[in-house]
């Protein structure tokens, strides 16, 4: 199952002066969630104010109740955090948790906070059972989730989900193509998560259910809004990081040109820029490299070209990777690879010599140990 403990740990504050969840009488710890988008700022909070609780009042902590007047999730990400925070209280912990709101605000990125938890969570609370089902495993017209555990993250499993995501995206609003691209994508991700970060892996997806107009426009318009996410004991950048840094490879001219670029990058290092974790970062999209220690012969993704694929054809897109705090937006012009499959994420197509465009660097203050991918894709209906 979904451990969140390093969220709440990697996101605690020093000062306990900005933490105010103290428990009532009956032991009920009181969050509200601030902002006038819940994300980024607004989920650290969350997080710091949890792990204070459960580690200042240990089993003092009887239930949490989370509070805003108005939920308005950046974007699907947030909400899928905020999910699996109710659902590690609720199971893992054994905490009751909940959510009460006066008005929820979703956006065509964000609609599928109409099938999540989120919603119901009172009564979720009181059903751990039915919980436990909804969290895991879910398919209906418009929602497809799975819980896939590091054993099934591989081989048969991968093979399955693949079978499973084509058959739900079947009465999409959407060109069959497109919607086999993404599932190949998912499926991609999905298997790293059991095969290279060694845990279990959450696919949710959802497709809006109304067409969403434009000012001006009047085509209607369909959003897949997918996210794929683990939590493990590193980051995606760890492993090239480690193997580059300790030479733990072969004789490999591929490799040897990654340390070349890596000795060139240093120059371009920030302490509020472009930071090494970024180079590792890109790296690991690079093909043929692999963050397995002693590989040489294999690694690498198409995963980058699919992705150009699907936004190139989209009419609006938001997709990124996330890992630690921080990560890489795809932007479609910034994914060429050059005559020597190199991508170097800036507009001269070197990543050898030049840094990545800024526009790609993704920054966020929630830390989160492990990867998750979020794409939003907007298509203009029979494209």
């Amino acid at each position: 199952m979904l451990n969140c403990e390093a969220l709440y740990r990697d996101n605690s504050e020093e000062s306990r002066r900005k933490i105010l969840s103290i428990p009532d009488k009956k032991g009920v710890i009181h969050v509200m969630l601030k902002g006038h988008a819940f994300g980024g700022s607004s989920v650290k909070n969350m997080l710091a104010q949890i792990g204070f609780a459960l580690k200042t009042y240990g089993k003092g902590c009887k239930e949490f109740g989370f509070h805003c007047e108005e939920f308005k999730p950046k974007d699907k990400l947030s909400y899928i955090i905020l999910e699996c925070v109710l659902y590690d209280l609720n199971v893992r912990y054994g905490i009751k948790a909940w959510i009460e709101f006066k008005n929820v605000q979703p956006q065509i990125d964000t609609e599928g906070i109409g099938n999540s938890i989120i919603r119901e969570c009172i009564h979720y609370s009181e059903n751990i059972d039915i919980l436990k089902k909804k969290f895991v495993f879910e398919q209906n017209e418009n929602h497809f989730r799975r819980l896939l555990t590091a054993k099934h993250s591989s081989g048969t499993g991968i093979s399955n989900l693949l079978s499973e995501l084509k058959v739900f995206f079947l009465t999409a609003p959407i060109d069959r193509e497109r919607t086999n691209e993404l599932a190949s994508i998912i499926c991609e991700l999905a298997d790293n998560a059991g095969e290279h970060a060694g845990t279990d892996c959450l696919v949710d997806i959802d497709v809006s259910k109304e067409p969403y107009g434009i000012e001006g426009d009047d085509s209607d318009y369909y959003a897949v809004n997918t996210v794929v996410l683990n939590f493990s004991n590193k980051c995606l950048y760890d492993d090239v990081e480690h193997k580059i840094k300790e030479r733990d490879f072969g004789e490999s001219e591929r490799y040897g040109k990654l340390v070349e670029a890596y000795e060139n990058h240093r120059s371009f290092f920030e302490n509020k820029g472009y930071n090494e974790k970024d180079f590792f970062t890109i790296a690991s999209f690079q093909d043929g490299i692999s963050g397995r220690s002693g590989e040489t012969a294999t690694g690498g993704t198409g995963l980058t070209q699919l992705v150009k694929s699907l936004e190139s054809y989209a009419s609006n897109h938001s997709c990124y990777v996330m890992s630690g705090n921080q990560g890489l937006f795809f932007l479609p012009d910034l994914l060429e690879y050059n005559r020597d499959n190199w991508i170097g994420f800036n507009d001269k197509n070197d990543f050898i010599q030049q840094k990545p465009d800024e526009r790609v660097l993704l920054r966020t203050e929630t830390f989160f140990r492990g990867t998750t991918y979020n794409f939003t894709l907007i298509y203009k209906k029979g494209q």
